[in-house]
């Protein structure tokens, strides 16, 4: 964040701890779903999603 600090045309900001596991978990998520686009992962179905609640 120093090295940041240093250079006039980058701005940063500080995130809660709530909003970064949130960021991060979405992160996954996109992740999962470029791999299940890619054939490299299955996801679940709907129906399996409901059977675990």
């Amino acid at each position: 964040m120093e090295l940041l600090h240093n250079f006039p045309f980058v701005k940063t900001e500080t995130i809660s701890p709530t909003k970064a596991r949130f960021l991060k978990e979405f992160k996954q998520a996109v992740d999962e779903v470029n791999l299940a686009k890619q054939g490299k992962i299955k996801l679940k179905t709907a129906e399996q999603l409901l059977d675990e609640l």
